[in-house]
């Protein structure tokens, strides 16, 4: 079942309709009658359901580690290698934990929070190797991903550029604190995604 949230032109319009109805002295209740609940998936529901659905791609994904128990999150706000990283960090889901995922000959991983396709970074030094960062515009080998079942309510991440799983780097610390790296040849507790 496809989920389909507001698109960014309609979050805009909400904006500016809260911004106008407090202004005039309505509240924000007038305005808040009319926003959505977004209605998310876990990425999981997209291997575990069956045959592909009409259409290929499912807005508001969620991709949870099952080995931390927190959302992976697209770092906007991150400089150097650190931009657009994502990394499982959040306990709830926010909007810059939000994904379009499609599906066909590959899968692709889009953010919704800076609507960028995620990325390996084969080149990146020593334990950024593989990292996954949401920062190219047009899809490449780089963003081609496959998603293997691994249970009732689990996926594995693969790419295709080198043929390895991708893990949560749980017990780094600092900034690199819970990155995804595609650099796992088999699936373990960190390789499992919901």
């Amino acid at each position: 079942m496809k989920h389909v949230g507001l698109s960014r032109g309609m979050r805009k319009l909400f904006q500016v309709a809260v911004v106008m109805s407090v202004a005039l002295g309505l509240g924000t209740s007038a305005a808040a009658a009319t926003s959505a609940t977004v209605q998310t998936i876990p990425i999981s529901q997209l291997v575990n359901s069956g045959p592909l659905p009409p259409s290929p791609c499912t807005s508001n994904v969620t991709i949870k580690s099952l080995g931390s128990g927190y959302y992976v999150r697209t770092d906007v706000g991150g400089a150097g290698y650190f931009h657009a990283m994502l990394h499982a960090v959040a306990s709830a889901v926010g909007n810059q934990d939000l994904y379009t995922v499609c599906q066909g000959l590959y899968t692709t991983i889009q953010s919704q929070a800076n609507g960028m396709y995620v990325a390996v970074e084969p080149t990146y030094p020593r334990i950024y190797t593989s990292m996954l960062r949401a920062r190219s515009s047009a899809v490449g080998a780089a963003e081609k991903f496959a998603l293997h079942s691994c249970g009732t309510g689990c996926v594995a991440i693969r790419s295709y550029l080198n043929d390895t799983y991708v893990a949560n780097e749980f017990w780094y610390s600092g900034t690199s604190h819970a990155i995804l790296r595609a650099r796992s040849g088999g699936i373990g507790q960190f390789e499992k995604f919901q």
